[in-house]
């Protein structure tokens, strides 16, 4: 079989024009050429963004987040102790609870 890349296949042939929303204008598609975006009418046709209060509050948490230590130093340093003295004991039920928790990604211990 021979491809004839002169002739055109209806999944290649161009649109007359790309239209963003019922009833708007088309935007001709020999205006737009390559590496070129077409102009936006987002302000003409009344278009708006508006962020809701929520992410105000993200951005709050992400940057109380980001000031939270990952390793709690009194805690790490109260087993060390333990451990080193031998009297780090925990129950089987501990150990486990401890293995699914990392398994799953359910939550560290308290």
């Amino acid at each position: 079989m021979r491809i004839d890349p002169s002739s055109q296949y209806l999944g290649n042939i161009a649109p007359d024009g790309v239209g963003n929303a019922p009833g708007q204008s088309k935007i001709p598609a020999k205006n737009i050429s390559a590496g070129e975006a077409p102009e936006s009418s987002a302000t003409e046709t009344g278009d708006s963004v508006q962020f809701s209060s929520t992410l105000n509050q993200v951005q709050q948490l992400t940057a109380q987040l980001a000031q939270t230590p990952d390793v709690r130093a009194s805690r790490v340093a109260a087993l060390q102790q333990q451990v080193q003295q031998g009297t780090y004991d925990p129950s089987n039920e501990q150990v486990a609870n401890a293995l699914m928790a990392e398994l799953f990604g359910t939550g560290g211990q308290g």
